[in-house]
């Protein structure tokens, strides 16, 4: 024992373990707490990227259902034109059989266009709500260029596919 009072390297040890026992002690609780609120800063982050979700799919639904009116609409200026066609076509059979054709292309060429648009601009909207979204929480979440590039590229892939 009296080695072991009188050895230096004892008393290293011993002031080592008192330092790093007071450090630990500091140290955890705050790496705790900082460890805490970065877990509720991220949950917020989730869940305003849900409602960001929720409003695209409202944006996609209302476009459907657009969509769906206009061929409603574009089934009933058909069926009117055939009837149209039927009264007429006692006077003049031929002129209105080429009258039916022509209302019935522009018809389907305007349906086409306003699905197609109304479809494009509810994607575009939605990607970029959420391109935007993953993008503002990426750039305040990291610092690294090369992390932060490789994070948004995945990022827009996991919308883009979610979307498609």
């Amino acid at each position: 024992m009296d080695k072991f009072i009188h050895n230096p390297a004892s008393w290293v040890a011993i002031a080592f373990l008192i330092f790093a026992y007071f450090t630990v002690r500091k140290l955890f609780p705050k790496l705790g707490s900082s460890l805490d609120s970065y877990s509720a800063k991220i949950s917020k982050e989730i869940e305003e990227a849900k409602v960001l979700k929720a409003e695209a799919e409202q944006l996609l639904l209302t476009a459907q259902k657009k969509s769906a009116e206009a061929e409603r609409t574009a089934s009933e200026i058909v069926e009117r034109a055939k009837f149209d066609a039927k009264l007429i076509a006692d006077e003049a059979e031929k002129d209105i059989e080429r009258e039916i054709d022509r209302k019935m292309k522009i018809a389907e060429e305007k349906i086409k266009n306003a699905e197609s648009a109304a479809v494009e601009h509810v994607r575009n909207r939605a990607v970029e709500i959420a391109v935007n979204a993953a993008t503002e929480i990426l750039t305040k979440e990291l610092q690294a260029e090369k992390t932060s590039e490789k994070l948004v590229e995945k990022s827009i892939r996991l919308i883009s596919s979610n979307l498609s």
